[in-house]
């Protein structure tokens, strides 16, 4: 434990210093005034601070101080025993109140000790106040993003479908065409193939936007795990897959993966935290120079066997590295090192929290110009539970076509939207399309004979939440038979409200095609259910 001291009268001082003379593992630094300085790069966990300085006095003393020793636990020595002026250092930020002469060595170390504790724990309270303000603040933008983002990406699937009609029409004219008309073909072609491109650009700005609208929305949902036995080393090699066509330019990937035990985990949020990892160690590298630059990936078991084994997990690479004044940052939600077109500072945060929620630690080492080093420690054993398989599997939809065109309701307060899915929806299925809960309601009392229900969960009036209970009243068989989509973030018991009996969340925005495989594989699920209770 590293104590700052800094008192002026040099009596009071030696006191201190005989006070935790023989005490283990305790380093005291003296300064004589506020004025004087730490050497560069040394920081005590605790200031013993005098509260009468040759230059201060009282209260100002305190808040002088922490100019000067930055955010660091502040015991306050002085003769004035009076409580009155000991609440006002207090109030001022000091964490501990002790008086001149009026201490032993046991007293004056069991409040540094209480005092670094103390200052930590409002740390920690802090960054949940910290993260609850994010939380609301990911709530509304997330809510707002993902409404347009959704009806931007539906259309631009749709405009990327008739660009390539277009230019299957444009190469069958310019072969049929008088060679008099074939240069205005081809000039066709040029113009269709520059439009492709901005349409494959703006897909790519979608794709962005929505990967920052599902951090967010996934602050909300680390309660709640998909889990089952995990390999972790292939989640490794998925993740690799994922990301070596950004690293072929940058760096050579090396991969060490030793034999490891399986682990009750939620694959896709462990594949997010390797993947983020992997993505980070790549924007750490400049390209152009891959044979010398190296990301390497590697597992190992450590104590095999024992109760407290645990699989480890390191991301290292040889890249620009981390400064040291902002390694302590990098886990804070939106703080990024990285230029904002490549960060939005959520991806560590949201990796560690995953890693936590999974039982173990995430951890940084790095040195400026030489690299970075990423640790994460899982314990072989933890306090998820393996979650029951869902009937159908998620992409089996060769029976759709067997059993016909279902009946579909979309219901959506934003016109485009609802216009989009419809479109995508109405290739497979019939359609009916409602703008608002009130209007479904009203048409659910007069026909009930949908097979699916697609309802947003945040509109005007009667929202999703409300329509899905009194619909359950209503028209029991449709309880199970909703896909909601919302771009707002559901807190854990109204995700479990609505997912109970096996309806599904789609979180905006989704490509419409996600959409669609969501109902036949829904549908799938109900007509394997339907079989089984028959056959029984």
């Amino acid at each position: 434990m590293r104590i700052l001291l800094i008192e002026d009268n040099p009596i009071d001082a030696q006191a201190v210093f005989e006070a935790l003379e023989g005490a283990p593992e305790v380093q005291v630094q003296h300064l004589t005034s506020l004025a004087a300085r730490l050497p560069e790069g040394e920081s005590p966990d605790v200031v013993l601070l005098d509260l009468s300085l040759e230059d201060t006095e009282g209260t100002e003393t305190v808040r002088r101080a922490r100019t000067v020793t930055g955010d660091v636990p502040i015991v306050v020595l002085t003769g004035n025993r009076s409580d009155e002026s000991a609440v006002e250092v207090l109030r001022e930020g000091a964490e501990d109140y002790l008086s001149k002469g009026a201490f032993s060595r046991d007293a004056l170390l069991r409040s540094v000790r209480y005092a670094i504790e103390r200052h930590s724990l409002k740390a920690r309270l802090s960054r949940a106040d910290r993260l609850a303000t994010v939380g609301h603040l990911a709530a509304g933008v997330a809510h707002e993003v993902s409404n347009p983002a959704s009806f931007v990406l539906g259309n631009l699937l749709t405009i990327e479908q008739q660009l390539a009609r277009l230019k299957t029409l444009a190469e069958r004219a310019e072969n049929e065409l008088a060679p008099s008309s074939r240069a205005t073909a081809a000039e066709m072609l040029t113009v269709l193939d520059e439009v492709s491109s901005l349409v494959e650009d703006n897909l790519i700005g979608i794709d962005r936007i929505a990967r920052v609208t599902r951090e967010l929305q996934s602050y909300s949902r680390l309660g709640r795990a998909q889990a089952s036995r995990v390999d972790l080393n292939a989640v490794v090699k998925q993740a690799a897959n994922l990301v070596r066509n950004s690293l072929r330019e940058r760096a050579t990937l090396v991969m060490e993966l030793e034999p490891i035990p399986e682990i009750v985990a939620d694959a896709t949020k462990l594949e997010q935290v390797v993947t983020n990892l992997l993505v980070n160690a790549c924007h750490a590298i400049e390209p152009g120079a891959p044979s010398r630059n190296q990301v390497r990936i590697a597992t190992r078991l450590r104590e095999p066997g024992g109760t407290s084994s645990t699989i480890e997990l390191s991301v290292e690479d040889t890249g620009c590295g981390i400064p040291a004044d902002r390694l302590r940052d990098i886990f804070e939600p939106f703080f990024t090192t990285k230029p904002r077109e490549q960060g939005t500072g959520l991806g560590l945060s949201m990796a560690r929290e995953i890693v936590q929620f999974h039982g173990g630690e995430l951890s940084c080492s790095s040195v400026e110009g030489r690299g970075t080093r990423f640790s994460v420690s899982l314990p072989v054993r933890n306090a998820l539970a393996v979650a029951p398989a869902r009937l159908g599997t998620a992409r089996d939809t060769s029976s759709t076509a067997a059993r016909g065109r279902a009946r579909v309701l979309v219901v959506d307060d934003e016109p485009s939207i609802r216009r989009v899915l419809a479109a995508f929806v109405e290739r497979h299925h019939d359609v009916v399309t409602r703008a608002s809960g009130e209007a479904a309601l009203e048409l659910l009392q007069q026909d009930a004979n949908f097979d699916i229900v697609v309802c947003d969960c945040t509109m005007p009036g009667l929202g999703g939440v409300a329509l899905h209970a009194q619909v359950s009243s209503i028209v029991p068989r449709l309880a199970n038979r909703f896909l909601f989509c919302t771009g707002a973030i559901l807190t854990p018991s109204t995700r479990d409200a609505l997912e109970r009996g096996g309806n599904r969340i789609l979180l905006k925005p989704f490509p419409p095609s996600e959409l669609v495989e969501s109902i036949a594989s829904r549908l799938l699920e109900l007509e394997t259910a339907s079989g089984a209770r028959s056959g029984s």
